[in-house]
C-alpha cells in the first residue's frame, strides 16, 4: 500500500511540472498513426490509432527521467505474448516493444519506434488544435525528414521492406518485390522501382510529386553524390527538402527521390 501511495504521489509530482508533456502525438507507425495519452488518475496510458478509430490501454510501471514504461498489454488470447511501451518525453519518441515470455522472464521479440511530433511546453499544456510545424512534414513511404535511421527501419519494416547494412552510415531496404530506399542519417533515397516511375522522365516525376505533396518543385540543382547529376528540388513547409534526382549523367529517365532534413528545425537566420 505504502508503495503505491508513492507512486501516485511520483506521478503527480511529475506531470504538473511544465518539463514534460502529458501526450505525445502523431507518432507514425507505417500506415498508422497514433497518440499517447497520459491519465494521471488512473496511472494509464491510452493509445490512439486515428486510421483504426480504436483504444489500447496500458498501465503505467516507471517513471523515470522523462520517461515512462508501462506494464506489458497482452495479446488477446494469449498470456505468454504481448506490447511494453516505451515513451520517451525527452525525444519525443514511442516505442512499442513486442515481447514473449520465456518461463518467468520477458524477452524481447521485436522492437518499434517512431517520432512523435514535437511541442513546446504551451503547446503541451494547451488544448488548442493548433498544429506545430513538424506536422507539415513531408512524408514519404511512412518516411519524414526529422526520422533517425532506427524509426525510419522500423517504419519501413511496417511496410515489408528489409533493411540491410550498405556501411555503417547508411542501409539499403528493401521488398521482395524489389523496391529499394536508401537511408541515412538526414537522408532518404526513394529509388524509381519503389514509386513505380522506372519508365518516367524527370520532368513527369516532379509533376507527380507536385500534385502529391502540393509543394513547388522547380530550383534546378546538382546532386553532392560520388558523381554529381541533375537535380530538381524544392522545399517544403517545415523546412525540409525534396530532390528529384538523375541517376544517370546521360539519362533523366527513372530519376530518385532524396528526402532531407534541410532547414526542417532551424530557427532561422538572425543577427544576434
Amino acid at each position: 500500500m505504502r508503495k503505491y501511495l508513492v507512486l501516485i504521489l511520483l506521478l503527480i509530482f511529475t506531470f504538473n511540472s511544465n518539463s514534460i508533456a502529458q501526450e505525445l502525438k502523431n507518432c507514425v507507425f507505417g500506415k498508422n498513426t497514433l497518440d499517447f495519452v497520459i491519465d494521471k488518475t488512473k496511472n494509464t496510458v491510452s493509445q490512439l490509432n486515428k486510421e483504426k478509430g480504436t483504444e489500447q490501454i496500458y498501465n503505467i510501471k516507471e517513471i523515470k527521467n522523462n520517461m515512462i514504461i508501462s506494464e506489458v498489454s497482452l495479446f488477446d488470447g494469449k498470456d505468454n505474448e504481448g506490447i511494453e511501451l516505451n515513451l520517451d518525453f525527452n525525444l519525443f519518441k514511442a516505442q512499442p516493444i513486442h515481447v514473449k515470455k520465456n518461463g518467468s522472464e520477458w524477452e524481447v521479440f521485436k522492437t518499434y519506434e517512431a517520432q512523435c511530433e514535437k511541442q513546446n511546453n504551451s503547446q503541451q499544456n494547451s488544448k488548442s488544435s493548433v498544429s506545430s510545424s513538424s506536422s507539415n512534414e513531408l512524408s514519404l513511404f511512412g518516411l519524414n525528414a526529422s526520422m533517425d535511421m532506427t524509426s525510419a527501419e522500423s517504419a519501413l519494416n511496417n511496410k515489408g521492406y528489409e533493411c540491410l547494412p550498405l556501411s555503417h552510415f547508411d542501409k539499403l531496404c528493401v521488398t521482395q518485390e524489389g523496391k529499394q530506399i536508401k537511408i541515412s542519417d538526414g537522408l532518404f533515397v526513394i529509388m524509381c522501382s519503389a514509386y513505380g516511375g522506372c519508365a518516367y522522365k524527370a520532368d513527369e516525376v516532379k509533376s507527380f510529386f507536385e500534385k502529391e505533396l502540393n509543394i513547388k518543385i522547380s530550383s534546378r540543382e546538382v546532386s553532392q553524390g560520388l558523381i554529381p547529376t541533375n537535380a530538381i528540388c524544392g522545399e517544403g513547409p517545415a523546412g525540409d527538402k525534396l530532390c528529384i534526382v538523375n541517376e544517370s549523367i546521360s539519362s533523366d529517365v527513372g530519376p530518385s527521390v532524396h528526402l532531407m532534413k534541410h532547414k526542417l528545425g532551424s530557427s532561422g537566420m538572425s543577427l544576434n
